[in-house]
């Protein structure tokens, strides 16, 4: 039973599309649903030379994409109280929300990269071989 859907969107334009299948299946089940964008977050530090001269107010940055991020997720029927945008590596961020609050299913969007790509890793890769729930990986066509 799928009682908690994660969906992790990148804000692309392949956004709608994991937004579609997520939302879609949260319906189907009547499951709670949340999306999540993560961003990697910049260096501070450089060895021991702190570079808080190169490093952009995370908080800005954030309200300038929450907007856009409201309007994207509310076109498809997602409050803004089930939205949140993480500075942290996408793969390990979605993973640990989604183990600490008990979802039963992530769906992100996957651009079936193989060879080198795939070698050097993904954000779906990462999630796929280490959630403990289950994964759709919803395909992207480049």
């Amino acid at each position: 039973m799928v009682a908690k859907v994660l969906i992790a969107i990148d804000l692309s334009d392949s956004s709608d599309a994991v937004l579609k299948a997520g939302k879609g299946l949260a319906d189907t089940y009547g499951a709670h649903c949340e999306v999540i964008h993560c961003m990697e977050p910049y260096p501070s530090h450089f060895g021991d030379l702190a570079l808080p001269q190169l490093m952009p107010d995370l908080l800005e940055i954030k309200s300038q994409l929450l907007p856009h991020f409201e309007q994207l997720t509310a076109e498809h029927g997602i409050n803004k109280e089930h939205i949140s945008i993480e500075f942290s590596h996408a793969g390990e961020a979605i993973i640990d929300k989604a183990n600490k609050e008990s979802f039963d299913l992530i769906v992100l969007g996957s651009h079936g990269r193989h060879g080198a790509r795939l070698l050097l890793g993904s954000t779906c890769n990462n999630v796929l071989h280490h959630a403990h729930c289950d994964v759709l990986a919803v395909r992207i066509k480049d």
